[in-house]
């Protein structure tokens, strides 16, 4: 799709897993509204809306792309952005195999102009990109029955640089008297429990110092606080912003699986079975304290799988009727770390339901 130069991929990163859907336009088309097929069968997890391509095979899979990004002929409908045709590998007269491995590391990257510093020295964010696997195909049963397998595995490991501004040692102890706005002005703290009437007007009392006395300090916000990150580092302004910095380290693995049997009944009768299936759960080595409970960021469960089966037959010299039947399953669950984990009560906070 990139080499055919009518393709502009969004949000699109160059180790994208094998699990996550492509966005992109093709030919000024809307994006992730283009028509898939593999093996002449529907590869879009829906027809309607957001018409995302599920599957992504391996380069070793396949046997055929074509691209159509406009003017195509009417079975190729059901797009509002273009028609991506795959065509997987079938089995020979003839026993085949490939294997292959690819990597890449951090060990070769040199660290991002904001990356963390750690004993004087920047820390590059950690990467590990493995893609590997294996394909075979061949006779079963010589000119009439043929077998092809593939397997692809991807370990992907990457890192980021995320800079935080997190509460200081004295304000996580009440004590504002250093808490500053970004021109350099105390920012008063009240005592809410002073508000009062006068006038007409509402008052409220700044507590002596601008520091919160112990006693009221709520407890839930006490523990609140322990899901938060100390901080690690110089802030970047007066009002203390940027205090905090690290690697965030998320590992996406996909383990994708292929298996098709070709048949042949007669000279003029073809039968295909084919099932795909590609699946990973993500997974987040947080920069949050307490397993990550307090993070922002979700992790998903994806998996995806195909059933599909064909009978091809030629009626005559200028006359084929081609059967075919799909069965596409996909599953995605977005998780975070805190989920289930019973905090309402772990925080002593009331009146909430406990999931």
């Amino acid at each position: 799709l990139q080499l055919s130069g009518a393709a502009v991929f969004v949000g699109y990163p160059l180790n994208t897993p094998a699990n996550v859907n492509p966005n992109f336009s093709l030919a000024g088309g809307r994006t992730q509204s283009q028509m898939a097929w593999i093996d002449g069968s529907n590869a879009q997890n829906i027809r309607i809306g957001a018409g995302q391509i599920n599957m992504d095979p391996p380069v070793e899979a396949v046997q055929e792309v074509k691209v159509l990004s406009n003017n195509y002929a009417a079975e190729y409908g059901g797009s509002a952005g273009g028609v991506v045709i795959e065509t997987t590998k079938s089995g020979t007269n003839q026993l085949h195999g490939s294997g292959y491995e690819f990597l890449r590391n951090n060990a070769f990257d040199a660290p991002g102009f904001f990356a963390p510093v750690r004993n004087a020295s920047k820390v590059s964010p950690e990467l590990r990109y493995n893609v590997f696997g294996v394909t075979a195909g061949g006779p079963i049963r010589k000119d009439k029955t043929f077998f092809y397998g593939a397997y692809e595995g991807q370990r992907l490991v990457t890192a980021s640089t995320n800079t935080l501004t997190v509460p200081t040692l004295l304000q996580r102890g009440g004590d504002f008297s250093q808490t500053f706005s970004s021109n350099g002005t105390l920012v008063p703290i009240y005592d809410p429990n002073s508000t009062r009437l006068v006038n007409g007007s509402y008052v409220r009392t700044r507590f002596p110092g601008n520091i919160i006395p112990n006693s009221q300090l709520d407890a839930v916000a006490l523990k609140v606080l322990g899901y938060y990150p100390l901080p690690n580092q110089a802030p970047s302004n007066i009002a203390g912003a940027n205090n905090f910095s690290a690697n965030e380290v998320v590992g996406s693995p996909a383990d994708f699986f292929l298996v098709k049997i070709d048949h042949n009944l007669s000279d003029n009768d073809k039968i295909t079975g084919r099932y795909m299936r590609v699946a990973g759960t993500t997974n987040l080595g947080s920069i949050y304290p307490q397993n990550g409970a307090g993070d922002p960021n979700t992790f998903a469960i994806n998996r995806i799988q195909y059933v599909f089966g064909s009978w091809t037959r030629s009626l005559g010299p200028t006359r084929v009727n081609d059967l075919r039947f799909t069965f596409n399953d996909r599953v995605f669950h977005s998780l975070s770390a805190g989920l289930g984990g019973g905090y309402p009560e772990k925080l002593g906070l009331g009146g909430v339901p406990a999931d």
